[in-house]
């Protein structure tokens, strides 16, 4: 590269490009410096730095370094550099931690915070690095903690927050605070499917503010049923019986909470608000009519 694409591409001055060419080539790295219109530098042969003293588990660190600090704001420079330290090591844990990279989203118009890496964080990383299956303790408002088996596909941090992003077979991203998160288990089995982290986090922020300011429904629920619909709606028990749950369950509108409860049959009442109640029993009213006759 001639010192003009490398000025402009690094966004400095070609005077700053030859005075750190100078300062390499005093190093020792063996930069080639051609002059004339085909000219330009260019590295010796193969030639890679030794990158030695630094472990794999402090590349992961260094990692979310962006988020470890208060400025994390700063952080398009720290992934940069980060990506160059990796370009250092050996093919197999440059390999490693280049896909690991790719599973890592760090907001950064978060409001300034420090996010700690704690030991949940470090065991999904570890899951996330070799791409293994793990198994989860959630912590339930209900039910305490249950157990789910998860695909993890990534980690956003925001701010001083970790979250995991998952599915559990069927592609479906899910997101769970790692606040929630008990235990982790990384297991042996490899995890499966590709999800885009940045796209997951953002159709859930859209969803989690859809809720808040969205149809608040108040339904009649299966026990049987409970964690299953919980685990996939913002929702709230305000009851339980012997057989059956009321709880009220936040949606972005009508059509949506409709399309929700109708495949649950008898399993889900909808109690309140009446226009959902209504908007149910007339698809299903519909739904009769065509199939009467069969």
């Amino acid at each position: 590269m001639t010192a003009a694409e490398l000025a402009a591409e690094l966004e400095v001055t070609e005077r700053t490009i030859y005075r750190d060419m100078y300062a390499l080539q005093v190093a020792g790295v063996p930069l080639i410096a051609e002059r004339g219109r085909d000219g330009g530098y260019a590295l010796y042969g193969d030639w890679r730095a030794d990158l030695t003293g630094l472990t794999r588990s402090e590349m992961e660190s260094l990692l979310v370094a962006t988020a470890a600090s208060p400025t994390s704001r700063s952080g398009p420079e720290a992934v940069t550099a980060v990506a160059k330290l990796a370009a250092m090591l050996p093919p197999e844990a440059a390999g490693e931690l280049t896909g690991l990279r790719r599973r890592i989203h760090i907001v950064l118009d978060a409001e300034a915070g420090q996010a700690t890496m704690g030991e949940t964080a470090g065991r999904l990383i570890d899951a996330l690095r070799t791409r293994r299956f793990v198994s989860l303790e959630v912590r339930r408002v209900r039910s305490g903690r249950v157990r789910r088996g998860a695909h993890p596909m990534g980690l956003v941090v925001d701010g001083r927050d970790w979250y995991l992003v998952w599915h559990d077979g069927d592609g479906r991203a899910r997101v769970e605070a790692l606040d929630r998160i008990e235990h982790v288990e990384v297991t042996d089995s490899p995890a499966i499917g590709e999800i885009d982290i940045a796209e997951a986090w953002q159709e859930w922020q859209v969803s989690r503010h859809a809720a808040a300011r969205g149809l608040e429904a108040r339904l009649k629920i299966d026990l049987g049923l409970l964690d299953h619909w919980c685990d996939r709606y913002p929702t709230e028990v305000v009851a339980e019986h012997a057989d059956h749950a009321e709880v009220i369950t936040v949606f972005g509108w009508v059509v949506e909470a409709r399309a929700a409860v109708l495949p649950w049959g008898g399993a889900i009442e909808v109690l309140a608000p009446q226009s959902l109640r209504l908007a149910v029993a007339d698809f299903a009213a519909q739904t009769t009519a065509v199939y009467a006759d069969g």
